[in-house]
């Protein structure tokens, strides 16, 4: 902390040094990882005090890349979920970085008139980048730091833009949008409140900007065993429907895969456990179902081949959908492509062995493990996958 508060307009000879030493201690590779979370936190706290003591002679003390190396740092920082016996000891850091690098936001943003090269100082791709994070971290699944990042963004989202030609360049991207959900009202509800945050924050992923971060963080949440957390953001999901913009979209692979991705990481995080015991909730499974059998020999994207794989085999142990799965299985283990007939068979294998179907898959699991599926030789291939459809059918009828 003391390299942050040091006067360096009467040491300027001392500034580079100090922060070259706190992006040596901040690295999380350097070292060989035996710097303190402790003492990273500090390095990464000590980052902003610096800037922001020089702030109005920037020029005179710091380069841009100076400036930009430590923004860089502070984004790192921001992916850092490193545990020990404490827990998530990485939050620390997290948090430390979310104000620091609104701190940065604010400073620069301050002094940008001084600043004859202000997108070099702070370039308008480092600004979005870290909005998405603080955004992400403000739909995570730790309380403390949701309500962190978004008390942190709500600041930024107030903030005037900076007197620089081109201004427009660091507004906030859908910044109208997050104030109509966000700051619509006396809102005396905290980001930490679930229940409150999440149905709003899906509509998050309407801003492509941030989609990715946005979608990072809602997994996150999702796949956490914590039900104030998980419950909200599932049921939020499913009312934002992801689903009518895959099928509004469904030649675009850029849409539709981001989409299936999110559902297989809910599914295999057993987030949407409980949703067939709702009407709604079943239609919703039988409608992405059905999206992704839809012209499976068709379809040229491997990618997207095997994210629609998945859905169907993580499907399968959903009683009221099991009949439907096992139709759509032959399209996968026979597909034209080996690697999707093999990957196809290595994920219905691993789903077996995980998951309690209500009876015993010893001779299927057999046909999987002694049948090459990558194989030349059609003809064993489909015969292996009709008998192997025929054993599942077996069970359900």
């Amino acid at each position: 902390m003391l390299l942050g508060v040091l006067d360096y307009s009467a040491h300027p000879h001392g500034i580079l040094q100090a922060i070259r030493c706190l992006l040596r201690c901040a690295d999380r590779s350097s070292h060989g990882g035996s710097m303190t979370i402790e003492a990273r936190r500090n390095a990464y706290n000590s980052m902003p005090q610096i800037l922001l003591n020089v702030a109005a002679r920037l020029p005179e003390h710091l380069s841009p890349t100076d400036v930009c190396q430590m923004i860089d740092a502070l984004q790192d920082g921001l992916r850092d979920y490193t545990t020990d016996e404490r827990g998530d000891v990485g939050s620390w850091i997290r948090v430390t970085c979310v104000k620091g690098l609104t701190l940065f936001i604010e400073t620069l943003f301050a002094h940008a008139h001084m600043l004859p090269n202000f997108a070099g100082y702070f370039p308008p791709e480092k600004f979005h980048s870290a909005i998405g994070g603080i955004l992400k971290q403000g739909i995570e699944r730790l309380d403390n730091v949701r309500q962190q990042a978004g008390e942190s963004f709500l600041r930024l989202l107030l903030l005037s833009l900076p007197s620089v030609p081109d201004a427009e360049q660091w507004r906030i991207c859908g910044d109208a949008k997050m104030k109509g959900l966000f700051l619509s009202g006396n809102e005396t509800i905290g980001w930490n409140e679930g229940a409150w945050l999440f149905p709003k924050a899906v509509h998050l992923l309407d801003i492509k900007e941030y989609r990715e971060a946005v979608l990072s963080g809602l997994i996150l949440s999702a796949s956490t065993k914590t039900d104030s957390t998980q419950r909200p953001v599932t049921s939020s999901l499913v009312a934002y429907d992801l689903l009518a913009q895959a099928s509004r979209n469904v030649a675009s692979n850029n849409v539709v895969i981001p989409v299936l991705q999110t559902f297989n990481i809910l599914l295999e995080a057993d987030a949407f456990e409980r949703l067939p015991q709702d009407p709604a909730g079943l239609q919703c499974l039988r409608t992405l179902l059905a999206l992704v059998s839809r012209n499976v020999p068709r379809l040229k994207n491997p990618q997207r081949i095997l994210m629609s794989m998945k859905i169907v085999v993580n499907l399968l142990p959903i009683s009221e959908l099991r009949s439907d799965c096992i139709v759509q299985l032959t399209d996968f283990l026979i597909h034209q492509y080996p690697k999707i007939r093999a990957d196809t068979a290595e994920h219905l294998y691993l789903m077996l062995e995980s998951k309690d179907l209500g009876y015993e898959n010893d001779e299927a699991e057999d046909i999987i493990l002694e049948t090459e599926w990558s194989s030349g030789d059609l003809s064993v291939v489909e015969a292996a996958a009709q008998h192997f459809i025929s054993l599942l059918h077996e069970h359900t009828t």
